[in-house]
């Protein structure tokens, strides 16, 4: 990421980095909260904000898009990554 940055820049491209958890997630906590820790993760080892992050579930969890008051939701995960952005 570090070394291709300055190149996208310069060309005017932006980088998107996807979070997602591991597909064997059998419900939205559990998927939202591996998403959580990636996203803190890359924050932490990588050091480099990109453009945009992309939030994308390719397996059945989170089933939720809109919070409902009771299970996170691909929303969730919105507000987190826009929390901690910096």
């Amino acid at each position: 990421v570090l070394n291709i940055s300055p190149i996208l820049k310069r060309n005017n491209i932006k980088l998107g980095v996807i979070i997602n958890a591991d597909k064997n997630n059998k419900s939205n906590d559990s998927y939202v909260s591996e998403s959580k820790k990636n996203y803190l993760n890359f924050k932490k080892y990588v050091r480099y904000n990109p453009d945009e992050f992309i939030i994308q579930s390719w397996s059945h969890f989170p089933n939720v898009i809109i919070p409902n008051g009771k299970d996170p939701s691909h929303i969730d995960m919105v507000s987190f990554i826009k929390g901690n952005d910096s």
